[in-house]
């Protein structure tokens, strides 16, 4: 079986934290996001998380090459034979970069999956999303996690609902990936790495169209997700 190297791409609660997840522990890949390589360098207070606080602390978004090079210290430590990127990139600039980049490692990526789901269904999944405050996992109330009072099951944790799970902040969000982020569809399609997963559907389904389209239908039984 061919390394995978991957993005998942789809707008704001399409499953891509779920389905990233469940593809790692199928594959032995490891997976990360933009969002936890900075939050992660300006903990340790690196050059580069030094670096990611001064725009962030004065509330700009944080450049493309700094995001480009923050990727590119990750994968130099972690991705040897295969890595998956949740949510990254999120721009056509950013997409542009990473592709020079990989193609410099001589690590070009294998696909791209797209998490294809209607607003409504989006509009329903953050009204019932809880997120671990210890390690970040998010849940779904009345499937992964029966009560809102209920422990994270992957820590212990406490769950809560995400600060941007409000019908003002998901529209703003909305606005923000129809403009910058949705024209990556066409970007990876047109370079024949799009894979479109109908992903309004259970957790377990959605998975296992992702496996058959990776040439992975075996590994809906290596990770079945429980509730």
């Amino acid at each position: 079986m061919k390394p995978h190297r991957l993005v998942l791409l789809g707008p704001p609660a399409s499953g891509k934290g779920t389905q990233g997840q469940l593809m790692a522990e199928a594959w032995h890949l490891p997976i990360t996001s933009t969002g936890e390589i900075l939050r992660r360098e300006s903990t340790l207070g690196t050059p580069l998380g030094l670096e990611t606080d001064r725009y962030t602390s004065l509330g700009q978004l944080v450049p493309d090459e700094v995001v480009i090079a923050s990727i590119a210290d990750w994968l130099d430590a972690n991705a040897d034979a295969g890595f998956i990127l949740d949510g990254t990139p999120r721009t056509l600039g950013q997409a542009t970069a990473l592709d020079a980049l990989l193609e410099k490692r001589g690590t070009p990526l294998t696909d791209a999956i797209f998490l294809d789901v209607p607003p409504a269904v989006i509009e329903d999944r953050v009204r019932l999303r809880l997120m671990c405050a210890r390690c970040g996992r998010t849940f779904r109330l009345g499937w992964q996690v029966q009560e809102k009072t209920a422990a994270c099951p992957q820590c212990g944790g406490t769950l809560e609902r995400r600060k941007d799970d409000d019908p003002t902040t998901l529209a703003e969000r909305m606005s923000a990936y129809a403009e910058k982020t949705a024209p990556l569809v066409q970007f990876y399609d047109a370079r024949g790495l799009l894979r479109r997963i109908a992903a309004d559907q259970a957790v377990e389904k959605v998975f296992a169209q992702i496996a058959a389209a990776l040439g992975r239908a075996e590994a809906e039984k290596e990770a079945a997700p429980r509730p």
